[in-house]
C-alpha cells in the first residue's frame, strides 16, 4: 500500500504527460522531483494527513449504527478521493510552471563587480 501511495501521483502524471497509458515515466515529471521539492513534499504530506483523518474517520464510524455510519462514509470516501486527485492537478500545475519555464540567463560575468587593482 505505501507503494501505492509513493508512486501513484508520479505514475500517473507522467501517463499524463506522455499522453499515454503505456508510458508509466516522464523525463520531465522526474526533473520535476528535484527541481520542485516544496510542491513534491507538500503534496505528500498533505495527502498523508488526509489519509490519516480519513481512516480515524472510517475508525469512529465503525461505533455508529451501520446505516448512518455507512452513508457517512460513503459521503467523506467520495469527498476525500476529489480532494486528493484536486491536489495532483495543483501538483501537476506547479511543476508545470516550474519545468516550462525558459531557462535562467547566464549573467554572472556581467552582474560581478570586479575590483580594479
Amino acid at each position: 500500500m505505501f507503494s501505492v501511495y509513493t508512486l501513484f501521483p508520479f505514475v500517473l502524471l507522467s501517463m499524463m504527460d506522455m499522453g499515454s497509458p503505456f508510458v508509466p515515466f516522464s523525463a520531465e515529471v522526474a526533473c520535476s522531483v528535484t527541481k520542485c521539492q516544496e510542491s513534491w513534499g507538500g503534496f505528500y504530506f498533505s495527502s498523508g494527513l488526509l489519509f490519516v483523518c480519513l481512516f480515524l474517520l472510517l475508525a469512529s464510524l465503525s461505533t455508529m449504527t451501520p446505516p448512518v455510519g455507512a452513508v457517512i462514509a460513503i459521503v467523506a470516501v467520495i469527498g476525500i478521493a476529489f480532494t486528493y486527485f484536486a491536489m495532483i492537478g495543483r501538483l501537476a500545475y506547479s511543476i508545470g510552471q516550474a519545468v516550462n519555464d525558459p531557462p535562467m540567463k547566464n549573467d554572472i560575468d556581467r552582474s560581478r563587480k570586479t575590483d580594479a587593482i
